[in-house]
């Protein structure tokens, strides 16, 4: 009985053996045939002189726009597919732009005769079997405009001082690392939109639809817009604390003014009076405390690095804000609303019993 058993064992060995073996060939096989073939071109110094924007159509990869190592713009197109001949990516000088399109990308599929249907599949399979990177390394200089368009592609963007930045994507993601800019566009479906804290742009405008955007600020900026559709906003930034703290000094400065406002009134003088009385006998107040945290604000931005630099600046200029509205527009609201006629004490926080 044990001979027939130990017989049995063996017997189901061989035959599970030879059919991990040729699983194990095959894999290596497919594996051996992916390819990578990487085709540079090379822009000279006097070819890219007059370039000062960048266009870029792509799908299905990753683009990488980088800086050179030299004066000269190197474009890699790097091709990872079954092997077949493939076509390097559209380049082209226009004006003062440089224009980079995918070849390869579905509208570029070359059909030849007659197909059926199962011809179509199988052209098509292969086309999505395919995928294709960008790498642009572009020379350390000030450009106007980075436009970047792409379906089911990434594009990482670093290293580089760009006036205006531009991104539509569908299925895919657009990241920035180190930029200096003034005005970041960024739109994205089914997508993310990732900015580290080394990004300095006076203009955030970030608009998902079923993706992510995943913003880190170590510098507040002038103007910031987020939309977001079935997705999260995660804006992370030390500066926060310092518009909180602003908000808190605005507060303070409009309590003041209403205090003194107050002890006019009951004094017995007429409204208008109250409002003018009210904010001349706060002004020392107001100024004796703003001031003295602008110049700590402003130590702070002097000895600071990184993320304290950024609070400084954001709590300096909140300061400075909330010292214009508290001092200007609060005080335009109130004549306003006694020039209509809007005279009772109660609206300028007097409570009569």
């Amino acid at each position: 009985m044990k001979k027939k058993l130990v017989s049995f064992i063996l017997t189901i060995c061989c035959a599970i053996v030879p059919t991990v073996t040729a699983f194990a060939t095959n894999t290596e096989i497919e594996e051996q045939q992916k390819t990578v073939i990487a085709k540079q071109i090379t822009l000279s110094e006097k070819e890219f002189s007059n370039i000062e924007k960048i266009q870029i159509v792509w799908k299905r990869g990753q683009v990488t726009v980088k800086k050179s190592p030299d004066k000269n713009v190197h474009i890699t197109e790097k091709a990872y597919i079954m092997p077949q001949q493939n076509e390097i990516a559209g380049i082209s000088l226009k004006n003062d732009t440089l224009i980079i399109n995918d070849n390869n990308s579905l509208p570029y599929l070359s059909i030849k005769g007659s197909m059926n249907t199962e011809q179509l599949q199988q052209l098509l399979k292969e086309y999505y079997n395919k995928e294709y990177d960008l790498e642009v390394s572009l020379p350390e200089k000030q450009y106007k405009e980075f436009y970047f368009k792409a379906t089911d592609a990434t594009c990482i963007l670093e290293n580089h001082n760009i006036d205006t930045i531009i991104t539509e994507t569908v299925n895919g993601t657009i990241e920035f690392k180190n930029i200096k800019t003034n005005m970041i566009n960024s739109n994205c479906i089914n997508g993310n939109i990732i900015s580290h804290s080394d990004v300095l742009s006076q203009q955030y405008h970030f608009k998902s639809v079923n993706g992510n955007i995943d913003a880190v600020f170590s510098v507040f900026p002038t103007s910031l817009f987020t939309y977001t559709g079935n997705g999260n906003i995660t804006l992370t930034l030390p500066g926060i604390a310092g518009i909180v703290l602003s908000v808190g000094m605005a507060v303070d400065a409009n309590v003041v003014i209403f205090e003194r406002m107050k002890e006019e009134l009951i004094a017995g003088h007429s409204l208008r009076v109250a409002v003018h009385n009210g904010f001349s006998r706060a002004l020392p107040a107001i100024i004796d405390g703003n001031v003295t945290t602008l110049i700590a604000a402003a130590v702070l931005f002097w000895l600071g690095t990184g993320t304290v630099k950024g609070f400084a600046q954001t709590l300096m200029i909140g300061i400075i804000l909330s010292m214009f509205t508290a001092l200007f527009i609060t005080r335009m609201i109130l004549q306003g609303m006694i020039y209509v006629g809007i005279n009772n004490p109660k609206y300028y926080g007097l409570r009569i019993k």
